[in-house]
């Protein structure tokens, strides 16, 4: 996860750089909002379970 993080500030680092169209801005939106849901979701599981088994 901290990798992927990693990955995607890079990628919006190199795409401020350099201009792009708005489209491929919408589409860097768009995964960044489906990263961030899938890491809230990731937390989410990680504290139910730890709720069912606290060892």
């Amino acid at each position: 996860m901290v990798l992927r993080a990693k990955y995607i500030y890079a990628k919006e680092q190199a795409r401020q750089q350099s201009r792009v169209s708005n489209i491929d801005k919408y589409q860097f939106l768009e995964k960044r909002i489906s990263f961030l849901y899938e890491y809230v979701w990731f937390q989410k599981q990680e504290t139910r379970q730890s709720y069912i088994d606290p060892n």
